[in-house]
């Protein structure tokens, strides 16, 4: 098993994630399977010791779990799928651990909304709308989070049954689309670069409606300086007024550089 997917993966957690990982796979909740718990403590015992990656061996790692049996290399690749899918899922749960934002508390607004806790519910809205700057590193995942708390509240408002105006359907759409604006001005800055540099022949959609768009004058978006970045470098690369489109932007990304990572 030195070479094994499972195996490459656990060299390159800490010792500390390492003993974290093996109380996931110990926990009932997350997994039941007895020999799938003795083989994440039998590998993670050896796994960082270099004098002993001989104990690694396929046929010693069964006899370990399998003390009267002969060799099934079936049934540890099985054990080791098994224990590999939890080594995924506890990647993601640790990456969230890291980067717990307002979207995990937008989750489970949604929750404590199909429960009809309502009291919870004002509770953790409260703590989200306490929160005034974003933690992220690009603004426009920020957006994301605004459209999904807006998305969440016209729901809980039309649950109950609120028939007057409420300005959380036109605030989702509206953080929708600048969302969208940016993400797709981004990818399409990213694919004409690479087609002047590699050649390439990728197309971006709806690009020029879009330019026009966030130019006209009546655009609501105007006053986005991360819209306005990469209209200008949008304009720069199709060769558009470069000298002029650069010093612009140049000017513009160092009086926002807190928007971009």
């Amino acid at each position: 098993m030195q070479h094994s997917k499972l195996t490459s993966l656990l060299r390159h957690l800490t010792s500390k994630e390492l003993s974290r990982f093996e109380d996931y796979v110990c926990s009932p909740f997350f997994n039941k399977h007895r020999e799938v718990q003795r083989l994440c403590s039998y590998l993670n015992k050896y796994i960082l010791d270099e004098k002993k990656q001989h104990r690694l061996e396929k046929t010693k790692v069964f006899k370990y779990l399998y003390k009267d049996r002969a060799f099934d290399g079936n049934l540890l690749h099985g054990l080791s799928a098994k224990l590999l899918v939890l080594l995924h899922d506890y990647l993601v749960t640790i990456s969230r651990e890291a980067d717990k934002n307002n979207l995990h508390y937008i989750k489970i607004l949604g929750q404590l909304r199909q429960r009809q806790q309502l009291k919870d519910y004002d509770a953790v809205l409260r703590k989200i709308t306490r929160q005034t700057e974003h933690n992220y590193t690009d603004i426009e995942d920020w957006y994301w989070e605004k459209y999904q708390l807006h998305t969440e509240l016209n729901t809980h408002f039309v649950n109950q049954g609120g028939r007057s105006y409420d300005d959380n359907l036109q605030l989702s759409s509206n953080y929708l689309d600048r969302f969208f604006i940016i993400k797709k001005l981004k990818l399409a800055c990213a694919i004409i670069n690479r087609n002047h540099v590699l050649g390439s022949n990728y197309t971006c959609r709806f690009l020029p409606e879009l330019l026009a768009y966030v130019q006209h004058p009546d655009c609501p978006y105007t006053d986005e300086p991360t819209i306005q970045i990469y209209t200008a470098i949008a304009k720069m690369v199709l060769d558009q007024d470069s000298d002029a489109q650069f010093s612009r932007n140049r000017e513009l990304v160092v009086h926002n550089s807190t928007n971009f990572s």
